[in-house]
């Protein structure tokens, strides 16, 4: 059973919400651009700000008129992308005799080229995606040339390929998006042998999951520093380990799939809330402490 929505992402009460350019798109790809490129030159390169990010990827669709899928998409690829090409560039400067200077250049010139690679990423998310128009090198050069550094034609297909090749061509790595449908998709069949539970709740759990998993792009900042914060203890001082564990908890698709779920029908469907948490834990393998305490947190940011 399919349970997409025929909705326009765009159209979701998520984005409504959290945009805030009103009729000026344009203009505010560029102020978005500026903060993300600032942040990463402040962080060398590192950028923990992914709530920014989400809503410059989510403009940058919306401009190009692209579907939800192209933009979970981008945000997997571009993510994998700078984190290969932090590895790459810091190898190559510590090999280098100047390495100071060296990393200054590349930081400067990486900040100019952050809304190109942005873009070259919903390029190459579109041609994945068999329901979106392929964003064309004219489409990428209109929006990339919104920044204050201009590039030709020729420097769109170069970035394209400069991030296929860094990603060593392996664009096959499910988003978010695909983990939430896989787990929705696991937890609803077995709900459906239950009785008491109907086609239609399945569904609304299902579309406000998805607004929710929307939202959670621009608040991942805070409900993971709740989460954290709820995982350690309020007020104790997390060791070093333990912040370091926690990125992987960060990148477990599954974990924040099977959150947003919970969320979600503790939301419409509370009745069902204790039957999704034990489906939950059998298809995913999840404690359901964990999901349990992120759901709730995502809750609570969310809904304030």
């Amino acid at each position: 059973m399919s349970f997409r929505s025929s909705k326009s992402w765009n159209e979701s009460l998520s984005w409504k919400k959290y945009r805030d350019y009103g009729d000026y798109i344009d203009d505010w790809i560029v102020s978005l651009w500026k903060q993300i490129s600032d942040e990463q030159q402040k962080n060398q390169l590192r950028f923990d700000n992914t709530d920014d990010l989400s809503k410059l990827i989510c403009a940058v669709c919306d401009r190009l008129k692209q579907p939800r899928d192209v933009w979970y998409q981008t945000l997997e690829i571009y993510e994998r992308f700078m984190s290969e090409l932090y590895i790459t560039l810091n190898a190559h400067v510590q090999s280098s005799s100047c390495k100071k200077e060296e990393w200054r250049n590349i930081i400067c010139k990486s900040q100019e080229q952050t809304l190109l690679r942005i873009v070259s990423c919903v390029q190459i998310a579109s041609k994945m995606n068999c329901t979106s128009r392929c964003v064309t090198k004219a489409d990428a050069l209109s929006i990339v040339n919104k920044g204050p550094k201009q590039f030709q034609m020729a420097s769109i297909g170069k970035s394209e390929i400069r991030v296929l090749e860094t990603l060593k061509f392996k664009l096959k790595a499910p988003s978010l998006l695909d983990f939430y449908d896989i787990t929705f998709g696991a937890v609803a069949m077995q709900m459906e042998n239950l009785g008491g539970v109907t086609s239609n709740d399945l569904k609304e759990i299902y579309n406000m999951g998805v607004e929710y998993l929307d939202s959670v792009q621009f608040q991942k900042s805070k409900i993971y520093r709740d989460f954290f914060s709820e995982l350690v203890g309020e007020g104790v001082e997390p060791s070093q380990e333990a912040k370091e564990s926690f990125e992987v908890v960060i990148r477990d698709h599954f974990l924040m799939a099977s959150g947003v779920i919970h969320a979600s029908a503790m939301t419409v469907k509370p009745r069902l809330a204790d039957s999704i948490e034990k489906s939950l834990w059998q298809t995913v393998g999840i404690e359901p402490n964990d999901f349990a305490v992120l759901s709730g947190c995502i809750i609570k940011t969310l809904l304030e």
